[in-house]
């Protein structure tokens, strides 16, 4: 499967700038930014787009178990 516009811009900057801060001595904390942002970036799109993928033929959930899940993503809940 193809992967979207979105992750695959996100994926571009994390290998262009990892290459660049690789061939230089001291790469500067504004490209460590970018490319810290870029992965966190990438990683979000790609869970968004595979939890999309993974719901998309479920029935409709009730409310309790639609906040269940969200705790979950928020780091507090099982």
């Amino acid at each position: 499967m193809a992967i979207s516009r979105e992750a695959a811009h996100y994926r571009a900057i994390v290998a262009s700038r990892t290459k660049k801060n690789r061939d230089s001595d001291n790469p500067d904390d504004t490209d460590r930014q970018l490319v810290n942002d870029a992965k966190r970036g990438l990683a979000v799109t790609l869970l968004a787009e595979h939890a999309k993928r993974l719901v998309a033929d479920w029935p409709a959930l009730p409310e309790e178990q639609i906040d269940r899940v969200a705790a979950i993503l928020r780091g507090g809940g099982n």
